[in-house]
């Protein structure tokens, strides 16, 4: 599978407040974070709560590089937070399937690694 989404009682904004900080916890820091509802409207579009977390934890991603330097194609780790159906949602595409399209096979212990945490992270949310 190369997602791993949950469900949550949270709204969107707690959840992403909550998922912040369980991300500093474990190391990780947001890079950016774009919140697509407000992007769409300064465009004029109508669109759902929809926030995108670019995740980062620069010791892993320096170990990465330095056995791949085409992993940068695949950083930051992203993670979805949003609405579906009144229902909120939490998704990341999983760092150990994203490496493997590299074909690096150096790179998947770290890749599993980093997916594990994340997945702990997310799980925080349940």
């Amino acid at each position: 599978m190369v997602d791993y989404t949950i469900e949550t009682k949270l709204s969107v904004p707690a959840a992403v407040e909550k998922l912040q900080g369980a991300l500093k916890e474990n190391g990780f820091g947001v890079l950016h974070l774009y919140d697509l509802k407000e992007i769409f409207k300064s465009k004029g579009i109508e669109f759902g709560e929809y926030r995108i977390l670019s995740v980062c934890n620069p010791k892993f991603a320096k170990s990465a590089l330095d056995i791949n330097i085409k992993v940068g194609s695949l950083l930051p780790c992203k993670i979805s937070v949003y609405d579906d159906k009144g229902i909120t949602k939490v998704s990341l595409l999983r760092p150990a399937a994203a490496i493997r399209l590299l074909g690096d096979e150096k790179l998947n212990s770290l890749g599993k690694t980093v997916e594990d945490i994340l997945i702990r992270v997310v799980d925080v949310l349940k």
